[in-house]
């Protein structure tokens, strides 16, 4: 049998001799099985990393909103009051 990815022979690697069966039903060898896994870790990652980041970037914006605020109460209180 034959890697569907790469056409190497199966169950001449570190993997089970009949190979791994994939999402779509492909049958791939340990080391497409292998890049296989990491791109899907690589994809989690990124999107979990995009979440962070756009979350850190709302958190900014919602801080330097509430600065402004502080700020323009401070100057309307001067600007009235003193």
């Amino acid at each position: 049998m034959k890697c569907a990815d790469c056409g190497a022979s199966i169950g001449e690697d570190s993997g089970p001799p009949d190979g791994w069966e994939m999402e779509d039903r492909r049958i791939v060898c340990e080391a497409c099985a292998d890049k296989d896994l990491l791109r899907i870790v690589d994809c989690a990652v990124a999107t979990h990393r995009e979440r962070i980041r756009s979350g850190f970037y709302a958190m900014l914006w919602q801080m330097a909103l509430i600065i402004l605020t502080f700020v323009a109460a401070a100057l309307a209180w001067k600007i009235l009051f003193e």
